[in-house]
């Protein structure tokens, strides 16, 4: 999954952060009082948003909103903290949670949604929700959406190979055979087409294996663990024994991706839905992943945090009240970039529309089995290093053992040193 970019954004946090000061951050001084409001997105995300703070507005005329959109959302967020001028609401991602509430970055959650608890229903949400963004027994950010991970698959292709398509009967196995069935060497699109465009999400393959990255408690990598190792073996194997999915030099020189018809399967999650909406050369759906020694898949989910030492916490969480709301809740379901995080709006028409994929409810159903990647305050490092000891198992030069044990002994060492909070960002 994109190794390039995700090492540059990691490079640029580390450079970023060691500016961060640690204590109390206070509201963007401005002399309309307004709120300021950060996110990222696509134009219709933001439209969708203006929208949303519009009602908000007439519903609350003594509060105004100012939005900032930042394509490089990290970086900008990261820099008006470093001036100590952030703004009062904005996006955390779930691996980013607990790195800055612990430096006291956030406002905490608790006096607010206890004072509103007769109109603020947090047992709504889904409780691994608010449980990944909660840190010493405070919630630090109101879940705006979630994803699982899920198959997408193209449904002319596999009419075309004579492959059923994927149920909840496949295994690695039958997965293994249809994507045998569905590699050409001149695929519909003209070019080489793949059975599966896997990414780079190795850790699924680990769960799905009965294997782990991270111990318990966060303070050891047992990526190197038998159960781990066979997990990113398969994955290897994917593209260099079986040549079922791209090598990184295949994938350079030709296109790959279900959407560009140059794979039959893709493993995503729910953001790839409005882009597959508008495909019209081909049908396609989405299914549960293959079960491996377990089943398994991952939840991806961002919040609403507020700045800590905000000069108006209260219009700032009535602002995220609303958001994450019903109301709001339904209108940001139709974007279709997300799952709504209150299990009354996901189980709705706001979310099960009738609209591409047919199978919806697989998104809802991944619940029952899925986890979330190692998130602690060194993750994003050790990620970073993992990474760059396991590119050479991609490429084949080294087996999924000599990799693993590469990145379990280059996390095991970082994680001897103590922390010292914005070096490992």
């Amino acid at each position: 999954m994109r190794f390039k970019s995700r090492h540059f954004i990691f490079f640029i946090l580390l450079m970023i952060a060691v500016v961060i000061p640690v204590g109390n951050y206070g509201c963007q001084r401005n002399t309309s009082d307004h709120l300021k409001y950060m996110q990222w997105g696509d134009p219709k995300e933001v439209e969708i948003t203006r929208a949303l703070l519009k009602e908000f507005e007439k519903q609350n005329p003594d509060v105004k909103v100012d939005i900032i959109h930042a394509t490089d959302y990290q970086t900008k967020l990261n820099t008006m903290l470093a001036g100590g001028t952030p703004p009062d609401v904005f996006y955390v991602n779930a691996n980013d949670l607990l790195y800055y509430a612990e430096k006291g970055v956030l406002l905490g959650l608790n006096t607010y949604i206890e004072k509103d608890r007769k109109e603020f229903d947090i047992g709504d949400f889904y409780p691994q929700l608010i449980k990944v963004f909660s840190y010493n027994g405070d919630v630090y950010g109101i879940p705006k959406g979630f994803t699982t991970a899920v198959l997408y698959y193209n449904k002319d292709m596999f009419d075309a190979a004579g492959v059923p398509y994927p149920d909840e009967t496949w295994d690695w196995n039958k997965f293994l055979e249809a994507s045998k069935k569905l590699t050409k060497e001149k695929g519909m699109a003209g070019f080489r087409q793949f059975g599966i465009d896997p990414g780079f999400e190795y850790p699924l393959f680990i769960f799905q294996n009965g294997g782990r990255v991270m111990n318990d408690d966060r303070t050891r990598c047992i990526i190197d663990e038998p159960a781990s190792v066979e997990g990113v073996q398969f994955a290897s194997d994917l593209r260099n024994k079986y040549h079922v999915a791209p090598t990184a030099v295949e994938a350079a020189d030709s296109p790959v991706g279900l959407e560009v018809r140059g794979a039959a399967m893709a493993i995503g999650g729910r953001w790839l839905v409005p882009r597959f909406r508008r495909i019209t050369k081909f049908k396609w759906d989405v299914a549960h992943l293959p079960r491996g020694k377990e089943r398994s898949t991952v939840i991806y989910t961002v919040c609403y945090s507020i700045a800590s030492g905000c000069k108006q916490p209260e219009k700032a969480w009535r602002l995220i009240k609303f958001l994450t709301g019903p109301e709001g809740q339904a209108m940001q379901s139709r974007l279709g970039l997300e799952i709504p995080s209150r299990k009354s709006v996901a189980e709705s028409d706001a979310f099960l529309d009738g609209q591409a994929p047919e199978h919806t409810r697989v998104f809802l159903d991944a619940m029952e089995y899925a986890g979330f990647l190692p998130y602690f305050n060194r993750y994003p490092e050790a990620r970073s290093k993992m990474d760059n000891r396991l590119e050479q198992v991609w490429t084949g030069k080294k087996t999924a053992e000599q990799g693993c044990k590469d990145a379990a002994d280059a996390v095991n060492e970082m994680l001897k040193e103590p922390f010292q909070g914005t070096k490992d960002r």
